[in-house]
């Protein structure tokens, strides 16, 4: 008697009528995001990235959670011509990153560790936490656009330009 009305009242609570299936929360869901190649510039700062970012998890419609790997390429000058801040440095990107993307524009925000090189300098090249944001208007299709980003490591760099990719 205990085994049938223990069936029974798991075949009732498992039922549509009490069963509540959140559609507003993400599932996971691994896949390609995006590859791009950008180029931004602002007074004395100029960067060259090509990243890859992969999907972990989405919610279906506008936000997605993953993770991006890249390169950041960039160099900081001075005022009387030189460089500063050990510039020209590359960093190496393994970060997580969180995207809001409408279609038209798209929004990341980003953090992780990166292996910071430079060329000279009082900064040493080694391993740093990054922590940016990017904001893309998409002109073309999914393939060019504009970006603005800004992004901190052992040098904070940051500007506006353009980028060539593909993705979602």
């Amino acid at each position: 008697m205990k085994r049938l009305y223990l069936m029974l009242m798991l075949t009732f609570l498992s039922s549509p009528l009490f069963s509540q299936t959140d559609s507003s929360s993400g599932s996971f869901n691994p896949g390609f995001r995006s590859y791009q190649v950008d180029f931004t510039s602002i007074i004395f700062i100029n960067t060259l990235t090509t990243c890859f970012d992969y999907d972990l998890f989405t919610d279906g419609k506008y936000g997605s959670a993953g993770l991006r790997a890249g390169v950041d390429y960039y160099s900081i000058g001075d005022v009387g011509g030189g460089t500063r801040n050990g510039s020209p440095c590359t960093d190496i990107d393994l970060l997580t990153r969180a995207t809001l993307s409408n279609g038209i524009l798209r929004v990341d925000v980003y953090g992780g560790f990166c292996s910071h090189n430079t060329s000279k300098g009082d900064y040493e090249s080694g391993i740093y936490m990054k922590f940016g944001l990017e904001i893309k208007a998409r002109v073309y299709k999914d393939y060019v656009g504009f970006i603005g980003k800004i992004g901190t490591t052992k040098a904070g760099y940051g500007g506006i330009g353009i980028f060539i990719g593909y993705g979602k």
